[in-house]
């Protein structure tokens, strides 16, 4: 199986700012969701452990799975550019972030929505190949976690990404990789 999990918590999830690669880590309240996402998976043995290289991610990882991830810069978090720091409702409605129609735009000098999801997808095809029959934890930003999401289940025909793959602080999502 495939287990799916955004990080914990952070001071800037509780401020709702654009996170993109700034290297926030847990506050708290995202140590303790970490610790009892742990619990809710006891009884599943990883065989591997991955998590993006910020420090959210890979404590989130570490937290669950009780070892140091291997990190992998195909699972960072999408690059905002200039509008990280700034408030998410803003940094949506003035900038379109997921906006499927727009996907291959830089926005603010960050990265594309597209290019979010070729390196998603080139890393879950790797995954998926390596380790066929295995239980991996993939812990990830809610940005590329739609990207990996959409790798699952598709592109919404809408293209609503933030609303039809949004995902909660550690929120756990299961796939069969058979």
């Amino acid at each position: 199986m495939i287990y799916l999990v955004r990080h914990g918590r952070t001071d800037w999830n509780v401020a709702r700012k654009v996170q993109g690669r700034t290297d926030i880590p847990l506050n708290d309240e995202g140590i303790s969701q970490a610790l009892s996402t742990r619990e809710k998976l006891s009884g599943v043995k990883f065989d591997a452990v991955f998590a993006s290289p910020l420090i959210r991610a890979r404590e989130t990882a570490r937290l669950i799975s009780g070892i140091e991830p291997t990190t992998d810069e195909r699972i960072i978090e999408r690059d905002f550019g200039d509008a990280e720091g700034s408030v998410v409702a803003d940094a949506t409605k003035h900038w379109g972030f997921w906006e499927y129609a727009t996907r291959k735009e830089k926005v603010l000098n960050g990265e594309s929505l597209q290019e979010t999801f070729d390196r998603a997808n080139d890393f879950l095809t790797e995954i998926m190949r390596k380790y066929r029959g295995k239980n991996v934890l993939i812990v990830s930003h809610g940005g590329t976690l739609r990207a990996l999401l959409a790798y699952f289940g598709g592109v919404p025909e809408d293209g609503d990404f933030f609303g039809s793959y949004k995902a909660k602080n550690c929120e756990i999502f299961k796939f069969a990789n058979e």
